[in-house]
């Protein structure tokens, strides 16, 4: 039996041995009378066979048949069973290297089988061009394909898969480049046309489903008018699931193919297109497609988790994952609710679980519990593993970097970061949006040790994509945190603000993300020796974290439970330790909030300078050296630069101490640290050295440069105006001012303010 699609000169060999045998051959789709010892048969590419004669399934007589693989012949499979067929396929057709050489001669065999791979029709294709080519592939060779067959083909040419091609015995062994495209567009051509009927779109997508091509299936039910089949292939492909396992181009194909009253009706798109609301940057979208279908309750946590909830197991598991998008500080009260939610999933349900642990990780990260969250990583990340979903598996070692980034540990984040840019790569997917995520990530990785460049490239070049796409409230807090210092240092402050200012106009308009903005512009402000600015804006806003508060405590700051609070408190505390470093009290309040267990590595450095710094105005030079030594230690073993870089208005007045940098000068990795600080341009001495201004002078002049009254100068340092007027009178004098007006002038010449 020669068995092979159209071109591969089965009827040209049936024909020669026809012709050496001196027989006829016998066509048509009834097999012939085997009256003779041996008969030719080629059969036609239409209709049904009629069984073979037992006398050719005995031996009693032999037959040499050629036909097209998608040819029923009754008996066939018995005969062949029985051992009395030799089949030969495209495989056996194709000419080899050595046939060709014994035709062509040895040089021209190489050129003709580097074009041909042997292929008997492509051997005399000399004078047909891409397109008749196309239209013959898919009349002779796809169009007489099974759809299993034709699927598989489809699948193996997409992938550009050698090993899969050879082992589709309708083909030879090669497919030759030049002729793949061609043979891909006969292809799809054919799956398109077989698509344009309903039953033939209904076969297709079984084939598709078998090949696990899930999209491709679902959207050949969707042409086939049934949707009732695509809806149960989506709910396979684990519905909200689906965007992470096919990725968001074919889970937009396939949510547009639903007519839209299916899509009102169905619990599984009502999530698909608040999944994709979710992934497209559109938090509030989100919250009114479940409000829509589902009522306002589903926008409350606690009822949607409380245990006389009405909602079902798939919402909830889905609200879960939602919640990482939305900055909301779960409760321990919610939490124990959630909790309950594991017991529900079944045990081999990896996805669910996996998405349950990374749900809770990023709850437990808010909270600045990261032994919790390391946890909650490993969980995540074994059964995002047993799922086969490299995606999900990516976002665990994302959670993890950012985790140690935000801690303070720069060396274990970039361990991270580089796991999860490995595990991106083995996606079967492009991801744009992901790539963007951990290239911002590794470029705040290089920031916090010293290297600026990457980061400053990607707010130049990829901010706005970024902004706009899928983000949670932990990388924003990031975004926010990084890019907002690399533009203050390196461009100015206006920059910085501005920066911080694109991100309000995004629909992340929710109390706990606008309170980090406004937190990070106070920052901004206390950097630009813009202090009473800061103190203003700090004073509006809306939480219990006031100056008089600041001032009135100090065991509290350690039981701070809230991460906005402790954050407004530090602020508070920075704002107190330059304005009167000297202040009765202020080293304790420091030392209680370095205690609270919610700060982060690189906030008890910031408070660990500020400390250092009361002490060195506090002329308790011992403990201001040994506090700081001991925190340049840390960060050069964290390798946390960008920490230390912030803290410059403290650093550069500690550092003029020559008792103080001589102290450090004994420590090799403190002086490692500062080289780096020193090429980035980060350290300059104390505002005003220049002008011969001593610091009390030059702070005082930064508060009338913001119009401060000498009246609230004195009350914010703790002087009598008496003495501010005497500083001021100093201060004309050094800069050769002769009043207020010449003074501010000034002091934007020499840098002093920004």
């Amino acid at each position: 039996m020669l068995e092979t699609v159209a071109g591969m000169g089965k009827s040209v060999l049936l024909a020669q041995i026809a012709d050496v045998l001196g027989l006829a051959i016998h066509s048509g789709l009834n097999p012939p009378n085997p009256k003779e010892k041996i008969c030719l048969w080629d059969i036609p590419n239409t209709g049904n066979c009629r069984d073979l004669p037992a006398d050719f399934l005995t031996g009693q007589s032999r037959i040499i048949l050629a036909k097209r693989p998608n040819v029923h012949l009754p008996g066939l499979d018995r005969a062949e069973i029985y051992g009395a067929v030799l089949r030969l396929g495209s495989h056996d057709m194709a000419f080899s290297l050595d046939e060709l050489a014994q035709i062509a001669g040895p040089k021209s065999a190489a050129d003709l089988f580097a074009q041909t791979a042997g292929w008997p029709l492509l051997l005399g294709r000399r004078f047909a061009g891409k397109k008749t080519m196309v239209r013959f592939l898919q009349a002779e060779i796809a169009a007489n394909l099974e759809p299993a067959d034709l699927v598989r083909l489809s699948t193996a040419l997409e992938a550009a898969d050698d090993l899969a091609l050879s082992m589709l015995e309708v083909l030879p062994d090669q497919i030759p480049q030049e002729i793949a495209d061609q043979l891909k567009g006969a292809v799809q051509g054919e799956i398109s046309k077989r698509s344009r009927t309903p039953k033939e779109a209904v076969r297709l997508a079984e084939a598709f489903e078998a090949e696990n091509r899930l999209p491709d299936a679902i959207i050949a039910y969707q042409n086939a008018q049934r949707f009732d089949l695509a809806l149960q292939a989506l709910n396979r492909g684990h519905d909200d699931f689906f965007i992470h396992i096919y990725g968001s181009v074919a889970f937009d194909r396939v949510l547009s193919g639903f007519p839209q009253d299916l899509t009102q009706s169905s619990e599984t798109l009502m999530l698909c297109h608040a999944m994709q609301a979710l992934k497209r940057g559109h938090m509030t979208l989100a919250r009114r497609l479940i409000a829509d279908w589902l009522g306002p309750a589903a926008n409350d946590p606690t009822l949607v988790f409380a245990p006389d909830t009405p909602f079902s197991l798939k919402f909830r598991a889905f609200r879960l994952v939602m919640l990482i998008y939305e900055d909301v500080q779960v409760t321990e009260a919610l939490l124990k609710q959630i909790f309950g939610l594991l017991d529900e999933f079944s045990l081999d349900d990896h996805l669910a679980r996996g998405s349950f642990h990374n749900a809770v990780l990023e709850f437990f990260a808010r909270k600045r519990r990261f032994a919790e969250t390391e946890d909650l990583a490993r969980r995540a990340r074994y059964h995002y593993q047993m799922a086969k979903v490299p995606l999900l598996v990516f976002y665990i070692s994302l959670h993890q970097a950012m985790g140690r980034l935000t801690s303070g540990d720069a060396i274990a984040a970039m361990a991270h970061a580089q796991t999860a840019l490995g595990e991106l790569s083995s996606v079967p997917f492009e991801s744009p949006s992901d790539q963007r995520l951990v290239t911002l990530l590794i470029a705040c990785i290089n920031y916090e040790g010293g290297k600026v460049e990457p980061l400053a490239r990607f707010l130049n070049q990829e901010f706005d994509d970024f902004s706009t796409g899928e983000i949670w409230p932990n990388l924003i807090e990031l975004a926010l945190y990084y890019g907002s210092l690399a533009l203050s240092q390196q461009y100015s402050t206006l920059s910085a603000r501005s920066f911080l200012d694109r991100w309000r106009v995004t629909d992340w308009r929710n109390p706990g993300l606008a309170a980090m903005m406004d937190l990070r512009e106070v920052v901004l402000l206390q950097n630009a020796n813009r202090w009473q600015e800061a103190a203003e804006r700090l004073g509006v806003m809306p939480h219990r974290i006031t100056r008089a508060w600041a001032l009135a405590q100090t065991a509290e700051f350690a039981r701070l439970t809230d991460r906005d609070e402790v954050a407004a408190a530090l602020l508070w505390l920075r704002l107190l330790a330059f304005e009167g470093p000297k202040r009765s009290g202020l080293v304790e309040k420091l030392a209680a909030i370095s205690a609270n267990p919610l700060l982060t590595a690189r906030q008890r450095i910031g408070v660990e300078i500020w400390t250092a710094y009361c002490h060195r105005w506090q002329r308790n030079l011992s403990a201001a050296r040994a506090g700081l030594l001991k925190t340049l230690e840390t960060a050069a073993r964290l390798g946390a630069v960008a920490p230390l870089t912030e803290e410059h208005p403290f650093l550069a007045d500690l550092l003029n101490n020559t008792s103080i940098t001589s102290f450090l000068d004994s420590s090799t990795s403190a002086r490692q640290v500062l080289r780096k600080m020193r090429d980035a341009g980060t350290i300059k001495g104390p505002a005003g050295r220049s002008s011969g201004l001593t610091r009390q002078e030059t702070r005082i002049l930064q508060a009338i440069c913001e119009g401060a009254s000498n009246k609230f100068v004195a009350h914010a340092f703790g002087l009598s105006e008496a003495t501010v007027k005497f500083h001021l009178g100093n201060v004309y004098a050094k800069l050769g001012c002769s009043g207020r007006k010449e003074a501010v002038r000034a002091a934007a010449a020499l840098g002093l303010v920004t």
